[in-house]
């Protein structure tokens, strides 16, 4: 997606983008669609949720390929559990995720 490509896409998103620190913990979340987006901050991830919602996942999942996205866009649905903040190595606090496949 170029710039021009991402305003238009992120001016047409029915979408309400949340932030994941505002999503309930372990709450299950009904993923539609992952979208790579150029920003002015380089790519990121958006995961589309079937109940109308939408997330910037973590900085972490940026480098995951057009192809992989894809895959995973055509194969079975994914829900994202979210289970709070975690601290790292390094003592920084990042956001905990998980996914898995809808049986």
């Amino acid at each position: 997606m170029n710039n021009m490509d991402t305003l238009n896409f992120l001016g047409k998103l029915d979408y309400e983008v949340i932030k994941l620190s505002g999503i309930a913990i372990n709450s299950r979340l009904v993923i539609s669609q992952f979208r790579s987006v150029e920003t002015v901050y380089g790519r990121r991830i958006l995961a589309l949720f079937d109940d109308g919602k939408a997330v910037w996942l973590p900085e972490r999942f940026k480098d995951l390929s057009e192809e992989f996205l894809t895959s995973v866009n055509k194969g079975k649905k994914i829900i994202l559990i979210y289970l709070g903040k975690r601290k790292i190595a390094t003592g920084r606090e990042i956001n905990d995720i998980e996914f898995q496949y809808i049986e």
